[in-house]
């Protein structure tokens, strides 16, 4: 049987950004302070509870920073380096989406996949994560813990520069956002841009790490699976995938053909269809590379 374990010796060289990720909490609780002072009214006109909820999820995020820093070896660290680096490339990913999302430069027609687009891209990665934290630890509660951490890394990223971008622009946001404006009630135009961008935060903070845990769940359960398995599950696994996203295209298309109240059992349907499609990607590809490496090896020469 495979040892499950893993020696400090053998755990994969690179980054875990535990530290990176308690000072970034903490860069962002200084903006959002610096932010509220500015514009108070952010706060008392609605936005309290997304302060109040920032604040406790950031102290989280920067605690989990801490006491993961006393852990970084074996195959704890190993899952950590595999949350870390997807959570990079995550956190580019959702750094380009929101400069291209507030820079005004995307068609309506655009806009309108942009959600799908960024949910796809975030359970393929966190199924990515799993999978190779899966790989490295052979433990499942690790992969978990591997898309959790890529969560906070991801989160983190977003959210320092959602608000240094947003602060750095609140001229042109408040003119850009002034028919929501308008509609909110509030005093101040840039102090709603604030409020609005606190929610945001507020929301990611929370839902962020119950999205990599189940997306990266899902990677590492079918990598493990997958390890026992033939080939042929495999192929048959990724040909079921390719169905199960294009139904989820289908089931979003129609959506969009319906009117906007009609449309959210539709789109999260097929949001939820396709992310988890998605999440075989990297375990289907890995089991079908490992099998055609094992086929030319074991062919004589």
């Amino acid at each position: 049987m495979q040892s499950t374990e893993i020696t400090h010796n053998s755990a994969p060289s690179g980054p875990t950004l535990t530290t990176e990720v308690v000072i970034g909490a903490a860069l962002v609780l200084g903006l959002i302070g610096y932010a509220v002072h500015e514009y108070p009214t952010s706060i008392s006109e609605g936005g309290a509870t997304s302060l109040i909820t920032a604040i406790v999820a950031l102290a989280a995020y920067g605690a989990a920073g801490l006491w993961m820093r006393r852990r970084q070896t074996g195959a704890a660290r190993a899952a950590l380096v595999s949350g870390a680096q997807v959570g990079l490339v995550l956190g580019a990913f959702e750094i380009v989406n929101i400069s291209l999302e507030t820079s005004g430069s995307l068609s309506q027609s655009a806009r309108g996949i942009v959600g799908p687009v960024s949910m796809a891209m975030l359970a393929l990665l966190y199924g990515t994560a799993g999978s190779i934290a899966y790989r490295r630890t052979m433990s499942l509660a690790l992969a978990v813990g591997a898309g959790v951490w890529c969560a906070l890394v991801v989160t983190v990223i977003t959210c320092l520069f959602a608000f240094s971008y947003n602060l750095a622009s609140l001229t042109q946001l408040s003119e850009a956002m002034h028919a929501e404006y308008l509609q909110s009630g509030m005093h101040d135009a840039r102090a709603f841009v604030v409020r609005n961008t606190l929610d945001a935060a507020s929301s990611h903070l929370l839902v962020s790490p119950l999205i990599g845990a189940f997306f990266s769940g899902v990677g590492a359960l079918i990598t493990e699976r997958l390890t026992r398995a033939k080939p042929s599950t495999a192929a048959a696994l990724g040909l079921l995938g390719v169905c199960q996203l294009a139904l989820s295209i289908g089931l979003i298309h129609y959506a969009l053909s319906l009117t906007r109240p009609e449309r959210p059992p539709f789109i999260m349907t097929g949001m939820l269809l396709g992310g988890i499609a998605l999440t075989y990607a990297a375990p289907v590809a890995t089991a079908l590379i490992a099998a055609m490496t094992r086929g030319s090896q074991s062919q004589p020469t």
